[in-house]
């Protein structure tokens, strides 16, 4: 009797159900084992009270991307996904409260930026040409140095540590635009999810792993916090790696080493709701420190909160008005921390509260001078929580670092060196963070254990989004 090769994914965030929903397609037997009690890991939603929030990303971004993954699992993206385009991009408000609205539309970008440094549209224009420079070649202006580097946070990284390359995120934003999914980045794993349960793959929630057994060179099984014992063909880790190393398996010397590695910022959360709209913010809102590298030397030297810092507002019921009750707003706000450091610890309640008065303060400069009158619901995260919910060491928001050194090959791999069945998926291996190098994560991931399983491949098929 033929017997379906078994594997257990361990982490139910999106690169952990996009390679169950894979093996299970290729013909695996698949249970998924998650601690918290829903989906989605950081791309997590919350509802409050009416109020949506994605919980973490809420830029979507590479489009291609996504759709090949649904074109993988023998699906059509836009049967799954309503896609909004968000133009303009972002409104980024500088410290001298001026602001400038990144748009594909070239003729408002050509008034905008010749406002801000005569002759700099003509910079844009060779950007978007040799978008892989470095930005100085293009931009003189602080200002509008600052408005095309930011976007390096997506990676948790400082901007002046970034390689030029990552300047291809913003080509992306310019040229691919930026996306939204009417329901929230949430309906990405909500479909996910769904279709890999039509395939097969069992969801196990509120189901911790203890420990990862091993026996020679290949890993056995799981023992869940509960004592429960699982085995399988292949393992895939889509919990962070690090965490992996340190607390699921035997491997000292290797934990050590990725402690030594270099880590991603944190971030300080608040998820608000509000009984009034605040059409002075659009959906995607950027607000910038005076001091632009002062900034970014306190998250990544000093591992703390800047004294001025920059920070993100998200506000989907631009897009779509069911993210709040009627007459009423859902804000996100995301402000940039260091991560958690044993040898510098920090106060992370003082620091949150002055984040907190710091946002509103900033905001009331635009208007907003009643927010904090209008809240009537208030949730919030410190870098703490990020490591006690997700198990993210450090409670690094975004995982291990794309600093030169641990980037393409020197990223710790998806397969593990001694444990020949023992795969990785997710933000802190190959090849990197953000939800689209996610999906590529669990493509390779998959792809690399039906290839050395003996398998056949399934068919990968472009499946490019529609006009």
């Amino acid at each position: 009797m033929y017997s379906h090769p078994t594997a257990i994914v361990i982490g139910a965030g999106l690169g952990g159900i996009a390679t169950a929903a894979r093996l299970a397609r290729a013909g695996y037997q698949v249970t998924v084992l998650e601690k918290n009690a829903t989906p989605g890991g950081r791309c997590g939603q919350l509802i409050r009270n009416g109020h949506r929030f994605d919980i973490g990303a809420t830029l979507f971004l590479m489009p291609d991307v996504f759709a090949q993954t649904y074109a993988d699992l023998g699906e059509r993206m836009e049967d799954h996904l309503d896609l909004r385009r968000i133009d303009p991009t972002y409104r980024i408000h500088f410290a001298d409260d001026t602001a400038l609205a990144l748009t594909n539309n070239l003729n408002d970008m050509q008034a905008q930026l010749e406002a801000i440094e005569p002759g700099s549209f003509g910079g844009l224009l060779r950007y978007l040409v040799k978008h892989y420079g470095n930005i100085g070649h293009y931009f003189q202006h602080p200002q509008l140095k600052a408005a095309f580097t930011f976007q390096n946070m997506y990676l948790g990284l400082s901007p002046f540590d970034a390689p030029a390359t990552y300047s291809l995120l913003q080509y992306t934003e310019l040229a691919d635009g930026v996306w939204f999914p009417m329901g929230g980045l949430y309906r990405v794993i909500e479909s996910l999810a769904s279709i890999a349960r039509a395939h097969g793959v069992e969801f196990w929630y509120r189901s911790p792993v203890k420990q990862i057994k091993v026996a020679g060179n290949r890993a056995t099984g799981v023992v869940l916090q509960n004592g429960a014992r699982l085995g399988a063909d292949v393992i895939v880790a889509n919990a962070d790696l690090p965490y992996v190393y340190r607390d699921l398996l035997p491997d000292q010397g290797e934990a050590d080493r990725l402690e030594r590695l270099k880590y991603t910022c944190s971030a300080i959360m608040f998820y608000w709701g509000t009984d009034q709209v605040y059409p002075q913010l659009g959906h995607h809102n950027i607000f910038l420190a005076g001091d632009y590298r002062g900034s970014f030397d306190r998250i990544f030297q000093d591992y703390t909160l800047p004294d001025e810092p920059s920070f993100y507002v998200h506000a989907p019921a631009r897009t779509d008005p069911a993210a709040a009750p009627a007459g009423h707003d859902t804000l996100f706000v995301l402000v940039p921390v260091g991560h958690l450091d044993d040898a510098r610890p920090q106060d992370w309640d003082a620091l949150k509260a002055k984040a907190r008065s710091t946002v509103l303060d900033r905001l009331s400069r635009l208007g907003l001078s009643d927010l904090e009158q209008h809240l009537k619901l208030e949730v919030s995260t410190t870098p703490v929580n990020w490591l006690d919910r997700f198990n993210l060491a450090k409670g690094a928001a975004f995982g291990l670092s794309h600093n030169f050194w641990q980037v393409g090959y020197l990223r710790p791999q998806n397969r593990h060196r001694r444990y020949r069945n023992l795969y990785f998926a997710g933000s802190s291996t190959h090849p990197g963070t953000g939800l689209p190098m996610v999906l590529l994560s669990a493509r390779l991931t998959t792809q690399r254990i039906l290839s050395e399983s003996g398998q056949p491949r399934p068919v990968m098929v472009m499946n490019p989004l529609p006009a």
